[in-house]
């Protein structure tokens, strides 16, 4: 019975989430800003002695900053890898990430980030490859920051969760014809 509730409370908080990104008209290019709420789940293996390799898969919900608008309330599904690239905590991201709208149009990135030392803020940028419905043709990237939420505990288990934000400084043009 608790399952079957949870099962509930997921649909309706993703179907109330997602009633957003649908634009009467939306426009063919544009800047903005967006901020995502993300939960990540990964599994690391120490590589060599104190440098991992991991994979992940992160959830989240787009923001547009503005309260409305394009972006505004998708839903994002991110899938990766990472690894460390030095021993002073440096570390290097590569994923793809799906976002969708209410109306089950979809934007997929390409995404990479890298910082040299553990205390640097995280920084990336991502690629629009590929949209459908009112998204396709989409071309541009967005750069980011991510600022990571506290933990209950300091050190990071081979396996485990993770939350984050994410702001993004998005630049697009659409090219194609909604089919």
């Amino acid at each position: 019975m608790a399952l079957k509730a949870i099962g509930w409370a997921a649909v309706m908080l993703f179907g109330f989430v997602s009633v957003a990104a649908t634009a009467a008209e939306l426009p063919k290019e544009g800047t903005f800003a967006t901020t995502t709420y993300f939960h990540d789940s990964y599994d690391a293996v120490e590589s060599t002695p104190k440098l991992y390799m991991w994979d992940y898969d992160d959830y989240g919900i787009v923001t547009n900053d503005s309260g409305s608008s394009f972006m505004h309330n998708m839903i994002i599904h991110c899938k990766g890898a990472g690894e460390n690239t030095n021993s002073a905590g440096g570390t290097h991201n590569v994923d793809h990430c799906v976002l969708v709208d209410s109306d089950g149009d979809r934007i997929e990135t390409a995404t990479e980030n890298t910082q040299s030392r553990a205390n640097e803020p995280r920084k990336g940028e991502a690629t629009f490859v590929f949209g459908s419905g009112k998204y396709t043709g989409i071309s541009g990237k967005f750069e980011y920051t991510v600022q990571f939420l506290p933990r209950f505990t300091k050190e990071l288990p081979s396996r485990g969760n993770l939350l984050f934000i994410s702001h993004e400084k998005v630049s697009y043009k659409i090219s194609g014809a909604a089919p």
